[in-house]
């Protein structure tokens, strides 16, 4: 890999500027980057690659970027696998949804994926949910013309009365009640 590649490569271009030499870490990089560079047919692709991630890394950082390859934290669901989850849960709002499919999504034990789930988001799965859930009955909720118990079954809650008592303990109000404020703007 040229210097040209490896300024041409995902996650942002080098650029060997005098400032970023004046930095020990830039420098020692570089340097370890050089052998490698001279003689391509006898350097180890993983390395040269590991090292320019390296290096990139430690610049973005240092600009006040952020990494071309986004770590998470111990214990909680890669990125990928979070955002995966999550559009499961939206495509599904309707449906029963069980921890054991969220978790076989993840490659993950229920236990596991309940504990890196919330690690990621900080609520539980069981609470995003829900929390998807509301967000979609209030929309529907906008639309007169839709029965309170067509807006339950839409969101996945079992009957009216689930939905009532989980939209209630939410925004303080009934569902029907939470309409009239919002579509009449009356509340009295």
């Amino acid at each position: 890999m040229s210097l040209d590649e490896l300024s041409s490569a995902p996650g942002g271009a080098f650029e060997p500027s005098p400032e970023n030499m004046r930095d020990d870490v830039v420098r020692h990089l570089v340097a370890t980057l050089g052998p490698a560079l001279e003689r391509p047919d006898a350097a180890s692709v993983a390395f040269v690659s590991h090292v320019a991630t390296a290096l990139r890394t430690y610049l973005a950082k240092g600009s006040g970027g952020t990494p071309s390859v986004a770590l998470s934290k111990p214990g909680s669901l890669p990125a990928w696998k979070e955002r995966r989850v999550k559009e499961l849960m939206r495509q599904e709002l309707a449906n029963k949804l069980s921890l054991e499919r969220l978790a076989t999504e993840c490659d993950l034990s229920v236990r596991h994926f309940t504990r890196a789930f919330r690690s990621s988001t900080g609520v539980s799965p069981h609470r995003y949910l829900l929390g998807l859930r509301l967000e979609k009955a209030r929309q529907l909720l906008l639309d007169p013309a839709v029965p309170l118990q067509e807006v339950a079954m839409a969101c996945g809650f079992a009957d009216q009365s689930h939905f009532t008592r989980a939209f209630s303990a939410v925004e303080k109000l009934s569902p029907g009640m939470w309409r009239r404020c919002n579509v009449a703007a009356d509340c009295t």
